[in-house]
């Protein structure tokens, strides 16, 4: 009978040093993706994550995308966010998604209520009476100016000014200004309103050189700050007509800011803007980055905080707007992707099973901050 072949033990621990140097490489080129990945691996990333959002979220027949599986419409708000990432996917292969973000922004005109003082975008289509909300429709005015921007076709400057005119009819003279967060209940006045109103405002003048434009974004910026920021340069939520402030702060609101002061600082080459916009950008940085990629918020306002240190990295040599931005997706896509390919909602806590809650609104903030990232550099 044959004996069994026996390997010799030193050839046995070469073999097993092969193996290990395989499993520690990997491993090793794994930690790398995750803590800087190449622009390549975010491409792949944005690719992959918007694919799923086409085959889970998009509604059979339509240009529209449900909210949860089962379930349809989304809701406006993640209507927003699912057309910027389109949109940004475009400027990285325009291919492929231009046509998407068209297709996917005329289809939005179904949300669109005519009814008065001033029409704008409902929160769901087709609703027998109005339910909307200027920062929802604040959101759409960013979409549609970037794709404006991408195209130089005037369907969305024309769109974007439709819809920025019903943004700005949420201001009055109560509490000094500010705009409302809600139409149809007009209790508070939120950052979430006002920032990307600000935004949304000067880049609509940037086309069109309208005075009123510019004359919005020079009340609500030093509204926003005089009401709603706190004294280490972050934004709270909103204050109450009561006067009341509620300090619960989100990376949103912070960024938004940023974003409005860049914007101000680009229309001006003001140098007291990009120092405003560093300073609260540095503070963001303490209050909800950790160094190994986490974000303590979740994602549906965190990706507009990573939007933000992009557009810083354009503005500010420090490479820790760049750095941060990639830590985060590398830590997204290594902790926070669970077998299917899903991400969680909430960007601090690492994933430990599958993702039991999918909504549109959370993979494409996902979305957004892939394609957003593929474009450092530009």
């Amino acid at each position: 009978m044959q004996r069994p072949y026996v390997t010799g033990r030193a050839e046995v621990r070469s073999i097993l040093c092969r193996i290990a140097a395989v499993v520690l490489t990997a491993a090793g080129q794994a930690s790398a993706a995750a803590d800087s990945p190449s622009r390549d691996d975010v491409v792949r990333w944005g690719n992959e994550v918007t694919a799923r959002i086409e085959t889970r979220f998009l509604i059979p027949g339509s240009a529209l995308y449900r909210e949860k599986e089962g379930q349809c419409p989304a809701f406006m708000w993640s209507c927003g966010v699912e057309l910027s990432a389109l949109v940004a996917a475009a400027k990285v292969a325009p291919d492929t998604y231009r046509p998407k973000a068209k297709k996917y922004a005329r289809a939005l005109k179904s949300y669109w209520h005519a009814a008065g003082p001033v029409p704008g975008l409902d929160v769901l289509p087709q609703q027998k009476a109005p339910d909307r909300y200027y920062d929802d429709n604040a959101w759409i005015v960013l979409d549609l100016m970037d794709l404006y921007s991408l195209t130089r076709e005037d369907e969305w400057l024309a769109f974007a000014e439709d819809t920025l005119r019903f943004v700005l009819s949420g201001e009055d003279g109560k509490l000094g200004g500010g705009l409302y967060w809600r139409e149809q209940k007009k209790e508070s006045k939120n950052t979430c309103a006002n920032a990307p109103a600000i935004v949304g405002a000067l880049r609509v003048y940037q086309a069109t050189r309208k005075q009123p434009y510019l004359d919005a974004a020079q009340r609500l910026y030093p509204w926003t700050r005089a009401h709603l920021q706190d004294q280490d340069g972050l934004f709270w939520d909103n204050i109450a007509l009561n006067g009341k402030v509620v300090r619960t702060q989100y990376t949103y609101n912070s960024a938004l800011m940023i974003q409005a002061s860049l914007a101000f600082y680009d229309l001006t080459k003001d140098d007291r803007f990009l120092r405003e916009a560093k300073r609260v950008g540095r503070q963001s940085l303490g209050r909800w980055c950790r160094p190994d990629g986490r974000i303590d918020d979740t994602g549906r306002f965190a990706h507009l905080l990573l939007g933000a240190f992009v557009n810083l990295s354009r503005h500010d040599t420090d490479p820790v707007w760049r750095e941060t931005v990639l830590k985060t997706l590398g830590f997204l896509h290594s902790r926070q992707r669970d077998e299917d390919g899903l991400y969680a909602g909430h960007w601090g806590k690492p994933l430990t099973g599958k993702v039991e809650k999918t909504e549109l609104l959370d993979q494409a903030s996902v979305a957004r901050a892939f394609w957003e990232a593929a474009g450092l550099g530009d």
